[in-house]
């Protein structure tokens, strides 16, 4: 963020109704390993309310400005296509931080380290590309209401797509933690790069910690057919120890439905 993005945030946050509580909890809500996976709707009125007005605030600091952002990348934070989630820039993160409007110091956490290591243009033309397909099979006349719903809720992790993994995997392959609550169905090969019975195809989810859901859709992690936890080489080597990235559950094969979609993410996400 350049010394002139700064100035005009800053006398945006003079303009703009946010107080400072509210953008800590605004700050609070999205730097997790998950990132905001809420609308203003599923949150309680006061958090929807500060998700509202903050709304309003990266409105009006884009307007000040003089520009406005690519598709999906607001100056505040941005739907990250990998994980299906609103993920605040590290960058406005650290200036709240070093302005005193949330806790922490002005150094990057481990949630800005992660997010770092993306394109913000390669993050862009895939946020387009998922959007026209989500399009597609909204005004799709050969596919029923019914299917369309859980194509879109299979892109979340939610409805049948959830259901239909199960068949395959009962807790986190890293944490070994099994409560469903805690954990998110994420696709081995990923959703824009599926056909629409893949979407579907409970062999092709795994259910994740949060966090790891985040590093294995990033490609930082991922596993071999044994079911062995395999790290990237591009995960920087402080960020793997405060995580910590390490296996805590029993490896266990994977499915041979499962291996084809395994070696997807092998090839095409997980950078070794």
């Amino acid at each position: 963020m350049d010394s002139s993005d700064k100035a005009a945030l800053i006398e945006a946050l003079r303009k703009v109704p946010v107080t400072k509580a509210e953008m800590a909890e605004l700050v609070r809500l999205y730097n997790n390993p998950c990132g905001c996976a809420y609308t203003a709707d599923t949150l309680n009125e006061p958090q929807g309310a500060t998700i509202r007005r903050c709304g309003t605030f990266g409105r009006r600091a884009r307007k000040a400005m003089g520009r406005e952002p690519a598709y999906g990348m607001g100056l505040v934070g941005y739907c990250d296509p990998a994980t299906a989630t609103w993920r605040m820039r590290p960058q406005f993160r650290a200036l709240m931080r070093e302005l005193g409007w949330a806790s922490g110091g002005p150094g990057r956490t481990l949630v800005d380290e992660i997010d770092a290591l993306d394109d913000p243009d390669a993050l862009d033309e895939e946020a387009r590309l998922i959007a026209a397909q989500e399009a597609a099979i909204r005004n799709s006349e050969r596919i029923s209401q019914a299917l369309k719903e859980q194509l879109l809720q299979s892109r979340l992790g939610q409805g049948q797509f959830r259901l239909a993994l199960q068949q395959f995997e009962k807790d986190c392959r890293v944490t070994g933690i099994a409560e469903p609550a805690l954990l998110r169905a994420c696709h081995m090969r990923p959703w824009r790069a599926c056909s629409n019975a893949q979407r579907m195809d409970g062999a092709n989810g795994l259910l994740l910690e949060p966090g790891f859901h985040l590093l294995f859709s990033k490609g930082c992690i991922g596993f071999d057919g044994a079911g062995h936890l395999l790290v990237s080489g591009r995960l920087p080597e402080h960020v793997a120890q405060q995580w910590p990235v390490r296996q805590a559950a029993a490896p266990r094969p994977f499915a041979r439905p499962q291996l084809e979609y395994l070696a997807f993410h092998t090839a095409r996400v997980f950078q070794p």
